[in-house]
């Protein structure tokens, strides 16, 4: 799922709520474009902003109340200014972490747990 999210970072960027999730990724490999959501700006202005600039984002906030609040929020903002908000990364990491990892930085430290109890994983 991770190499997957990172192959279609190379085509969209990835809207992120701080400066921690954007090194989580970064510490993943993610070489692509990853934005934060968090400028001070409210998260309308935000939206407009990106709205402005990108056809497509790939939605990634935390799992958690405030995230899933966040998401819902910019999902539909972003939608109402003809941007294409993809969620399908986030529901399925947001399923698979389930209660283990509620936060975007918490993602290589999941990983790595996961590669020393199988041996690999990507």
């Amino acid at each position: 799922m991770i190499a997957k999210l990172n192959a279609a970072n190379a085509d969209a960027p990835i809207l992120v709520e701080g400066e921690r999730d954007v090194a989580a990724l970064r510490e993943l490999g993610f070489e692509g474009t990853i934005l934060k959501l968090n400028k001070g700006d409210s998260i309308v202005g935000r939206a407009d902003e990106l709205s402005q600039i990108y056809k497509k984002i790939i939605l990634m906030t935390d799992w958690d109340d405030k995230g899933v609040q966040l998401h819902d929020s910019l999902k539909r903002l972003l939608v109402d200014s003809e941007v294409r908000a993809e969620d399908f990364f986030w529901l399925r990491l947001k399923k698979f972490c389930g209660n283990g990892c509620r936060a975007v930085e918490d993602l290589p430290r999941l990983i790595s747990a996961l590669r020393d109890l199988t041996g690999k994983f990507s």
